[in-house]
């Protein structure tokens, strides 16, 4: 983006003087085995492929011949700049949505770096934290009149021809909002023309999810699957709520509690995992999404929804003009609002204006129970368990199992249970 001129470097001493970063030469400086190594994303000069589209466009064609030459003229730049600093060690090459790559370098290769020409910025990288059955209706898109019957016939037709791209945790292919659609599906030359993904090992993919991916060279080890299979949830939750098969039924603990769709129910899905369970360095690297940007954009999704954290402040970080790309390439990109803050602007993540930005809202819908005192008089109270016989009534407090925590059995705790007996 022409507007991001300014030359970053986060977290790097800043007193230090170039003398003490240039080899004799001026022209490379090596590996410093003293200076503890950390991922740093780089960018180069000059627009990626995605940047140079033209408007006449709708979507971007990587397959032309001003893209494979733009490809390799970005490749010799990389090439350039790695040579700057030998020895480090690259994780991703980026050029379609970005322009340059992810290496593992020290604090001081990375000031060197981001002082020569060619280098438009030096970007240490950073981990990302991520971020319903009566929606649909809420929305006004169930009923004759709404828009899944008005616009598409039906709401198993709506989302037909549409690939979206979800960057998250990873997805689990066994659920049922995802069991493969019905055959033959009338959209099936649309999808073949433009879908070039593939699915790695760890899901099952069919005519719904149609393709998987994960990328973890910017994390350290994990505590997950190394796959683009989910350990978390929060992807299988969001990619559902996108495009989950229509009418599916949902239960909580054993208990139907309705009918759940996503709001694209005939769309396909195609899972990039980006972000990881795994203590304290859990999270989505932001050279793990800039390379699933990159790759979703190549493989030809439509839509892509990132329902991770992002800055309230900036839009000119590595992520946001990955997506700037993706969108000038002719995708729609959604992203969540985030789920702190106070009210307010700032509060907000992902305001850059070519970002669909999704807030949560307050919803309509209870499921209340009822408890019957001992004097007759009858309490309403939200719940969905399953009714009880009757017994006293007793304090939490005083029906702790021998061991646990008292005070967090008298606010009914999860991690204080109760003795059966």
């Amino acid at each position: 983006m022409r507007a991001y001129r300014e030359k970053i470097v986060i977290s790097l001493a800043v007193g230090a003087t170039m003398a003490a970063f240039v080899t004799p030469s001026g022209s490379a400086h090596a590996m410093d085995y003293n200076d503890p190594l950390h991922t740093y994303i780089v960018q180069l000069t000059g627009e990626p492929i995605a940047g140079t589209k033209s408007e006449d466009e709708v979507r971007l064609d990587i397959d032309t011949s001003e893209a494979q030459v733009r490809g390799k003229q970005l490749a010799r730049d990389r090439k350039k700049a790695t040579k700057l600093v030998p020895g480090v060690e690259k994780l991703y090459d980026y050029n379609l949505t970005f322009n340059g790559f992810a290496a593992r370098m020290s604090s001081r290769q990375a000031e060197f770096l981001a002082t020569r020409p060619g280098i438009h910025a030096v970007v240490k990288d950073q981990i990302l934290k991520v971020n319903t059955i009566s929606t649909p209706a809420a929305l006004g898109l169930t009923g004759d009149d709404g828009m899944w019957t008005h616009r598409f016939g039906s709401p198993e037709s709506a989302g037909e021809g549409m690939i979206i791209g979800v960057l998250d945790t990873g997805i689990s292919d066994d659920s049922p909002s995802f069991a493969a659609l019905a055959e033959p599906r009338p959209d099936a030359g649309v999808i073949k023309s433009k879908w070039r993904g593939t699915c790695d090992k760890g899901i099952a993919c069919t005519n719904k999810i149609i393709g998987g991916r994960w990328f973890l060279a910017g994390q350290a080890s994990p505590e997950d699957f190394r796959s683009p299979r989910d350990y978390d949830g929060h992807g299988t939750h969001t990619a559902s709520t996108a495009a989950g098969n229509h009418g599916v039924t949902a239960t909580i603990n054993g208990r139907a509690v309705g009918k759940v769709s996503g709001m694209a129910p005939a769309a396909r899905i195609a899972a990039y995992k980006v972000c990881w369970k795994g203590g304290t360095d859990g999270g989505c690297s932001a050279a793990d999404s800039l390379a699933a940007i990159d790759q979703a954009t190549a493989d030809g999704v439509d839509i892509i929804n990132f329902s991770v954290g992002g800055s309230a402040t900036s839009n000119i970080d590595p992520v946001s003009i990955a997506l700037f790309n993706a969108a000038k390439a002719g995708i729609f990109v959604a992203a969540s609002a985030g789920n702190s803050g106070e009210s307010g602007p700032s509060s907000s993540a992902h305001n850059a204006p070519w970002i669909t930005t999704v807030a949560a809202s307050t919803h309509n819908r209870t499921w209340n129970a009822t408890v019957t005192l001992g004097d007759g008089s009858t309490l309403t109270g939200a719940g969905l368990g399953t009714e009880v016989p009757q017994a006293p009534l007793i304090s939490a407090e005083a029906a702790v199992r021998t061991g646990a925590d008292e005070k967090k059995a008298k606010v009914c705790h999860p991690d204080a249970p109760l003795d059966p007996s």
